[in-house]
């Protein structure tokens, strides 16, 4: 399925993890959001970077947002996480992604979570430590190890994304699939209610995209099929 958002990755990821890109709360409410791929990384992000708003006042026309004092894109909200962690009982969450310095990586725009250091080069925060994993293959490592966290998120790595381009990004089939069949065929369990539970049986997969695709489908409708949805 797509996610609803307001421009490409980078806000995309964010809505994946937060139901928003908006800085806080303040801009949430009104939809003002973070509309394009920033030249920065959230708390990470250089001096003077430069992020696109948008907002019903202003669209379809974008605004700017400079970081400019150090930290001005350091957003604070609450996330899915912030759920997670308030839940009784704490809920453990994972999220694994391609690096600290990726635009995917969508925890490094939350203050709350990276805690970053005072020159705004390096997260420091201990839910940081203990719920960022740097590299997407250990989720398959952690499922084999009867280690799978409550929530996850499992971000790839540039070859396995299913984006288009000159280097033939065309590992998504098979690292999505590698992923679901190694809970499907995990002996892992879990204890739910009283009953012992495998994986595949208490675990919910949701398969996402980060954005609507940009290509039309250049092949012509077969018939039977146009046929047969007509008949629906």
């Amino acid at each position: 399925m797509f996610q609803t958002n307001q421009g490409p990755s980078a806000p995309s990821h964010q809505f994946i993890f937060a139901g928003t890109s908006a800085r806080d709360a303040g801009d949430d409410s009104p939809a003002t959001f973070v509309a394009e791929n920033p030249s920065g990384l959230g708390c990470l992000a250089p001096l003077n970077s430069i992020y696109k708003l948008i907002s019903p006042q202003s669209a379809p026309n974008e605004f700017n947002l400079i970081n400019n004092p150090l930290g001005t894109v350091c957003f604070s909200h609450h996330t899915m996480a912030t759920l997670l962690d308030n839940h009784t009982p704490k809920l453990r969450w994972k999220y694994y992604t391609p690096g600290s310095n990726s635009i995917w990586t969508a925890p490094n725009w939350i203050r709350e979570i990276c805690q970053p250091n005072n020159t705004y080069t390096q997260c420091t925060g201990l839910e940081w430590k203990d719920n960022v994993d740097l590299v997407p293959a250990d989720v398959l490592t952690d499922i084999g190890a009867c280690k799978l966290q409550n929530v996850v998120w499992v971000i790839p790595t540039g070859q396995n994304s299913d984006h288009p381009g000159p280097h033939g990004n065309t590992g998504g089939p098979s690292w999505v699939s590698s992923i679901v069949n190694k809970i499907g065929q995990s002996k892992c369990t879990d204890t739910v209610n009283g009953k012992t539970l495998t994986y595949w049986q208490d675990t919910a997969i949701f398969i996402t995209w980060d954005d609507w695709g940009g290509w039309y489908d250049h092949e012509p409708t077969n018939s039977v099929v146009s046929a047969a949805a007509r008949s629906r």
